[in-house]
């Protein structure tokens, strides 16, 4: 082998392990389930506060003792552990942290979009205080930081806890993408949710059909109302099936035991609406592996339009 080749070889070695390396130096850090320690992101230090007692829950039993009947929607949302941590101050007032471990983004910042209203704070990546409780999301995290009595005098302790908190998890997730085929326009604050599960839908909106429409942990369904004045506020309800042919049996079965036993207003290829016995006018449309529903609305022109600009967004 010639000296020329040989140096040629290994300055082509150097080359492939250098570019290697950088590749790999340039990468964003992906989390991994083992890299999240919950009693360590629970750990907080905050001036006047000691910390008390720590637990952990990691399995449906335990979490059904803690959370009683929310326990259901926890789950509902992927749940996958618990670690929470007592902390009191020089009067014995408890401040309890909550740090709840969903697997994934898009699960914890469901979990956060379940109740959305009260005053907004840069902590996380969103996140809304409201009488002693405050509620925030960043990766596959959601927390909870709760005042159990005299919130008023403990607000800045909550707020602090929760933002040395927000520090201690490394990671950011991006929104679920359902989400960009939402129409904006109109829509009423906080009322846009995220889930996956027919226990969440009859949450916000109960109706006794819903079964059929298959929600479940292959689902991503996105809720939002809309305001049209004179009290007209029809509810978006958008849900992405993992295929066409779960999309289209869903929109069948829906449609036959809901739809069909109202009166008829308008059908055409993509909108089905119609007026139910209270005088409301609710439509479905399906396209693609897309389902969408909207109920609530005074007018089968403004049932049309929500339905109409949502298949739109999904162009």
């Amino acid at each position: 082998m010639s000296l020329i080749y040989r140096i040629s070889a290994f300055l082509l070695l150097i080359l492939v392990i250098f570019c290697g390396c950088s590749k790999k130096d340039n990468q964003e850090p992906v989390a991994v389930e083992d890299e999240i320690n919950l009693s360590n992101v629970v750990n907080a230090t905050v001036p006047g506060w000691k910390a008390d007692k720590e637990r952990v829950i990691d399995n449906k039993k335990n979490l059904k003792l803690y959370a009683g009947r929310l326990a259901d929607l926890y789950l509902s949302y992927g749940f996958k552990k618990l670690v929470t941590k007592e902390y009191k101050n020089s009067s014995s007032l408890s401040i309890i942290v909550e740090a709840y471990d969903f697997g994934t983004g898009k699960n914890a910042y469901g979990m956060y979009s379940f109740d959305t209203v009260g005053k907004k704070l840069g902590i996380g990546q969103d996140a809304v205080y409201g009488h002693g409780v405050i509620r925030f999301w960043k990766g596959r995290l959601f927390v909870q930081v709760v005042a159990e009595e005299e919130y008023r005098q403990l607000e800045n302790s909550v707020i602090a806890f929760a933002r040395v908190i927000a520090q201690k998890i490394p990671y950011t997730s991006e929104k679920p993408n359902l989400l960009k085929m939402v129409p904006e326009e109109r829509m009423v604050p906080d009322s846009i949710h995220f889930f996956h599960q027919n226990i969440c839908l009859n949450n916000i909106y109960y109706m006794p059909e819903s079964y059929s429409l298959g929600l479940s942990d292959q689902t991503d369904v996105v809720t939002a109302q809309y305001n049209f004045g004179k009290e007209m506020y029809p509810r978006l309800v958008l849900i992405e099936y993992p295929d066409e042919l779960s999309a289209q049996n869903a929109y069948n079965g829906f449609t036959v035991l809901y739809f069909d036993e109202e009166t008829p207003v308008y059908k055409d290829d993509n909108i089905n609406v119609i007026r139910t016995e209270e005088g409301e006018y609710n439509s479905i449309s399906i396209k693609r592996n897309f389902v969408i529903i909207v109920f609530e609305s005074r007018s089968a022109d403004v049932s049309r339009q929500v339905a109409g600009t949502t298949m739109k967004k999904l162009d």
